[in-house]
């Protein structure tokens, strides 16, 4: 799921004393944190040495926190190029403060600023058994803002295409919609599984299909048996045929989670499901 980033920033200022008043050195970076999700953050760090007559470097150590428990900590480091440079931070910990504490390395040694940047990640917001976009119930996240969601119906149907060889109806995850259309085009039959769910309209949606093998597995694994969803203690079709046999295609007793094949004339429990 795509997550809104925020930002943090400070301005960071280093004072190194010397014995000679003249030679004050005064140490300035601007730290910037963007880009944040559940486990990532870009940090832009510019730094500039005021009456520094030697090379330096910057960077920042970083730790985070996380319901109470400190995590472990790291350190990166740069070579200031024209008083710039970024880092991206992998990794992190959703809903964690972290802590960044810029520093300079000059001479041999690493001066910690006094002041701090802190930011936190994203949260992670399971959409799991929440309402789809067509009014479904969400059973895959895709993890970029896409996922799949069914709608529970009590409408029964036979698969159709008795007797008949129906091909490419396959078992896998992402088949669903490919197996609906070949079972439309290669059946004639009136009402059937496939064309129940091709003709749904909710949410004002077009593009249900009846779902693959898999597809419905996840239906079970993630709904039924999360708990988010109550089935019929009955079977339900799939558009996964067996490739062997004119006559039996794949269901789920959803009240088991337990796959036989069926003849294909039999009225069983159908639920559509899309893609969004």
């Amino acid at each position: 799921m795509k997550l809104k980033s925020i930002a943090a920033s400070g301005l960071i200022i280093f004072n190194l004393l010397s014995c000679d008043k003249s030679d004050d050195i005064i140490y300035v970076t601007q730290s910037n944190v963007s880009e944040i999700t559940t486990n990532s953050a870009l940090v832009k760090v510019s730094g500039l040495a005021v009456n520094s007559h030697s090379p330096y470097t910057a960077g920042f150590s970083y730790s985070g926190v996380t319901d109470g428990l400190y995590l472990d900590s790291g350190n990166e480091n740069a070579v200031l190029e024209d008083g710039y440079y970024e880092v991206q931070l992998e990794d992190l910990l959703p809903s964690s403060v972290y802590t960044l504490s810029p520093f300079i390395n000059i001479e041999g040694r690493r001066i910690y600023s006094e002041s701090q940047i802190e930011f936190t990640t994203q949260s992670e917001i399971d959409i799991i058994g929440q309402t789809g976009p067509g009014g479904g119930i969400i059973f895959y996240d895709d993890g970029a803002g896409g996922g799949m969601e069914v709608y529970p119906t009590d409408w029964t149907a036979a698969w159709g295409g008795y007797s008949q060889s129906v091909m490419f109806c396959e078992t896998n995850f992402g088949e669903g919609p490919i197996n609906t259309d070949q079972i439309i085009f290669q059946t004639t039959d009136v009402g059937n599984a496939a064309r129940l769910c091709d003709s749904c309209t909710a949410g004002g949606m077009t593009d249900w299909f009846l779902p693959s093998k898999d597809e419905l597995q996840l239906v079970y694994t993630a709904l039924v048996q999360g708990g988010h969803v109550q089935a019929q203690y009955a079977n339900y079709w799939s558009s996964s045929n067996n490739g062997s046999s004119n006559s039996s295609s794949y269901a789920i007793h959803l009240g088991l989670g337990v796959w036989t094949q069926h003849l294909r004339y039999e009225n069983f429990y159908v639920w559509p499901v899309r893609i969004f």
